[in-house]
């Protein structure tokens, strides 16, 4: 009986001891998931920030030193989630393409435009979205190859023009 009484008594403690366990851990593993949760928001702003950093520099009109360009475009690529290719970056490094800035109404309808004439002159595969994504780029820079025109991978007047051009011969004169 005495032995009954003491295994009786040895689990009472057990039970005191696990609950104050579980007491003291349910606040040690929120603090720590709360941390990792704000480390990795303060992370993801500071890469959002390093991204707009780059971007203005990659967009600004003044000259810029070639190694500001460099490092503006390597910070771009380690903090974008989307990966740049070797050509992109380079190009963007040598200042041959720039980053378009932050697209107006007018801007969307010409890229939707461009894509509209690119697709139907068998340039663009893609869907017209208004878009200025890789796939627009591509299908810019090689009918601008293809016409003779200054190869810069953005639909701007004198290409949207030469794709109206195009388009007329093709299908005769009407909308498309």
């Amino acid at each position: 009986m005495n032995t009954l009484r003491k295994s009786d008594d040895l689990w009472d403690l057990a039970e005191r001891i696990t609950r104050v366990l579980s007491l003291l851990a349910i606040p040690v593993v929120i603090a720590i998931v709360g941390g990792l949760i704000q480390c990795s928001l303060a992370r993801r702003t500071v890469s959002q920030q390093y991204v707009q950093v780059a971007v203005s520099i990659l967009t600004s009109k003044e000259k810029r030193n070639d190694d500001l360009r460099s490092w503006a475009v390597e910070l771009l690529d380690d903090n974008s989630p989307t990966r740049l290719g070797k050509d992109v970056k380079d190009k963007l490094e040598k200042g041959i393409v720039t980053l378009p800035a932050t697209p107006s109404p007018l801007d969307s309808v010409m890229f939707r435009l461009a894509q509209r004439y690119l697709k139907r002159l068998g340039y663009y595969q893609g869907e017209e979205t208004g878009n200025y994504d890789d796939p627009l780029y591509q299908a810019v820079t090689q009918f601008q190859k293809d016409n003779n025109l200054v190869v810069d991978g953005f639909p701007g007047g004198q290409t949207i023009r030469r794709m109206l051009e195009n388009y007329e011969k093709k299908y005769g004169l009407g909308s498309p």
